[in-house]
């Protein structure tokens, strides 16, 4: 017999899935609110890893619904409408664009310390380095 640590949020039907096959104990909780949400937010990026790492479209597919089910369930967590959702995309896309034209900025010269976008990098160094 063998004890595995899993220590991480896993699907609502996971202890049952479990309870059909060799495992003999499960120990678990549910979490509350907050740590659901810190914990979803620790999901979602694990699988935007795993959809970064798919290897084909079929992965691909699977990998971002299992994106979009984090999202569902984060916004149900934190009482946020599919409207909100929407709005705040929408809002985004008209102020900022989408992602159709596959844009990718290198990198940027700021010569005025006081600009506005030398302020937000230098602020963020680990996200955007000096050169």
């Amino acid at each position: 017999m063998a004890t595995f640590k899993l220590g991480k949020l896993v699907r609502d039907k996971t202890v049952e899935i479990y309870e059909d096959s060799a495992v003999t104990h499960i120990e678990h909780h549910y979490l509350s609110k907050p740590s659901l949400t810190q914990q979803l937010l620790v999901k979602l990026q694990e699988e935007a890893a795993e959809a970064k790492a798919a290897e084909d479209k079929a992965e691909l597919i699977d990998e971002i619904g299992d994106v979009l089910t984090i999202i569902d369930a984060l916004c149900e967590n934190e009482g946020i409408t599919p409207q909100e959702l929407e709005k705040a995309k929408e809002q985004k896309t008209k102020d900022r664009g989408a992602f159709e034209k596959g844009l990718w900025i290198d990198h940027i010269e700021v010569s005025d310390p006081d600009d506005i976008w030398y302020q937000y990098c230098d602020a963020r160094p680990h996200k955007y380095p000096r050169i």
